[in-house]
């Protein structure tokens, strides 16, 4: 009996070691089940940031289309506006022009006049002319110098 004794005592303490074993099994176990969820996670994570790049590429995208339709729309006023200063300055050159030969018009009409009415006054002095036909005469030119004023009054303007 003394032989199987220990064999008892052998078979208890490996049973016991067995347990321990056991529990050592289930806690690394469930360590690694805890590990291999968390990797998920931090593979989860790691994808996030290419969605983010791939919506970052989208963004960019939109934001490039939106500045070239700026750009485009930028080059029209552009254009528009050289076109329009173009036309102020032609505009503006004619106008001198008109200006000018309203001031050559008026300087010959005011010719005309300073001749007129000294020629009247020689046939007035000769006794040709009638005092009645120079005053007539006087009321055309007042009528002809207030047509003057409005033609220069809208050519200013």
């Amino acid at each position: 009996m003394e032989a199987s004794l220990p064999a008892l005592h052998s078979c208890v303490q490996l049973s016991a070691e067995n347990e321990l074993l056991r529990k050592k099994y289930k806690k690394l176990r469930s360590k690694y089940q805890q590990l291999v969820k968390e990797i998920g996670e931090l593979k989860d994570k790691l994808k996030e940031p290419s969605d983010v790049g791939k919506s970052c590429k989208v963004v960019k995208r939109r934001l490039l289309a939106v500045h070239n339709n700026l750009m485009k729309k930028y080059q029209r006023e552009l254009k528009n506006s050289t076109n329009q200063i173009e036309q102020i300055t032609s505009l503006t050159f004619e106008k001198q022009e008109v200006q000018q030969q309203l001031n050559l018009c008026q300087e010959k009409i005011k010719a005309l006049e300073k001749e007129r009415t000294v020629r009247e006054e020689q046939l007035a002095k000769a006794g040709l002319v009638s005092a009645k036909d120079f005053e007539t005469r006087a009321a055309e030119l007042e009528g002809i110098d207030k047509v003057s004023k409005y033609i220069r009054i809208d050519l200013v303007s």
